[in-house]
């Protein structure tokens, strides 16, 4: 939240680019997302597909969606072959790992995590679009802006094992 913050108060750009330090792209992508967002002006939420490994997209489609109570929404990971050949689409949940975020989103919408993660290994990505998508901001993702999330948090904790 402090880079959301130091944007809202020092800038008057209209889109925040969050791109994670273990994301891995073509820095054509980025290009890219914002002449998609230009394209179409009710996005405001549009994601590059997250690759955390060549069969997992971090990307859900939504069984259940309850706005008054995260609790009761339930997702599901879209397979590879439901994103091949596709274009942009409204996802349940998209992995916030090079994204492109409206100010007007940010502005009444603050990334968060689970008080106890113990409990609830959800990621701040959960949070974020279901946050988002309950004040009336879907989440978007181009499923032909791919990038490869190395989970690096994932490898520091084997590197540590062995």
């Amino acid at each position: 939240n402090l880079l959301r913050e130091h944007f809202l108060k020092n800038t008057d750009k209209k889109w925040f680019l969050s791109f994670e330090s273990d994301q891995f792209t073509d820095f054509q992508n980025i290009p890219k997302l914002l002449k998609a967002v230009n394209a179409n002006l009710s996005i405001k939420i549009l994601a590059a597909l997250s690759m955390v490994s060549e069969t997992s997209p971090c990307c859900f489609q939504t069984l259940r969606f309850d706005p008054n109570n995260q609790n009761n929404c339930f997702f599901r990971r879209m397979t590879v072959e439901e994103c091949q050949g596709r274009g942009i689409m409204e996802v349940g949940v998209a992995g916030l790992g090079l994204v492109l975020i409206h100010r007007e989103v940010l502005e009444k919408v603050e990334f968060r995590i689970s008080d106890d993660l113990e409990k609830n290994k959800a990621s701040d990505d959960i949070y974020f679009s279901y946050d988002s998508k309950k004040l009336g901001y879907p989440t978007f993702i181009d499923l032909q802006n791919e990038c490869r999330h190395e989970n690096r948090f994932s490898r520091k904790l084997i590197y540590l094992k062995y």
